[in-house]
């Protein structure tokens, strides 16, 4: 009987751990990452921006670019509008911004890359997307 409750307890233990080790890698989120703003471009108020992100995951993985629609004063988030890739080295990560008004922002990007996420709106700006030739 002992025995069967020191083997609870040490399950117990055990499955904390794992619990634990799992929160705080999951806490580490994208910040296993590097992330690097390549340009930022103001909205014609000069309320919002759109900031040009690199990201870099490490070495088994290829960099890719993010766009995120920022408050003036703000640093960059979690929250990327659009997210994309040179589609294993077949496009261009060449990525342009263009404010058409402060309610719109077109993204101009390789029509080869890969597209992970084109939001339609990010903080109540309409997102326009460009696949150039």
């Amino acid at each position: 009987m002992k025995r069967r409750h020191l083997d609870i307890v040490r399950f117990g233990v055990v499955a904390c751990a794992i619990a634990l080790a799992w929160a705080w890698l999951h806490s580490l989120g994208s910040s296993l990452c590097a992330n690097t703003v390549l340009s930022e471009l103001p909205s014609p108020s000069c309320l919002l921006r759109a900031a040009l992100l690199e990201s870099n995951c490490g070495a088994t993985t290829g960099f890719s670019r993010h766009v995120q629609i920022l408050r003036a004063s703000e640093t960059p988030q979690d929250d990327s509008a659009f997210v994309m890739d040179d589609n294993h080295g077949a496009a261009s990560l060449d990525v342009q911004l263009r404010w058409d008004d402060d309610a719109r922002v077109v993204v101009s990007h390789d029509a080869q890359a890969r597209v992970f996420r084109a939001e339609p709106s990010a903080r109540g700006v309409s997102m326009g997307y460009e696949a150039r030739r």
